[in-house]
């Protein structure tokens, strides 16, 4: 396993207690809900959803409130400022090419 793949199963497995015990304090941004079905094959279900598949302001909105809601609960554990430090030094002295870019809000 890679260093860059070793350092993001670490980070899941060390904010997974974490997550599960602060989850119930989340206030998710509201999500209209529709009155749309779709079908397949004969069969009929519902697609409350389906407005958040558009590329409109109300989605882009949505999408930022979710964002947001993401990075706050992530920084604020704890131990996220070093284990943020600790994950830029392992991508950064990796030989293997990767896509992870820090985000530039945090």
């Amino acid at each position: 396993m890679s260093v860059s793949r070793t350092a993001a199963v670490s980070l899941l497995l060390l904010l997974a207690p974490w997550c599960v015990s602060a989850g119930a304090d989340l206030k998710y941004p509201p999500a209209r809900i529709e009155s749309v079905t779709d079908g397949r094959l004969g069969v009929t279900f519902p697609d409350p959803y389906r407005w958040l598949e558009g590329n409109t302001q109300e989605v882009r909105d949505w999408q930022g409130a979710q964002a947001r809601l993401a990075d706050d609960y992530v920084e604020a554990w704890p131990h996220f400022a070093s284990l943020r430090r600790q994950m830029e030094r392992y991508v950064s002295n990796s030989n293997s090419s990767t896509r992870y870019r820090p985000h530039s809000s945090v």
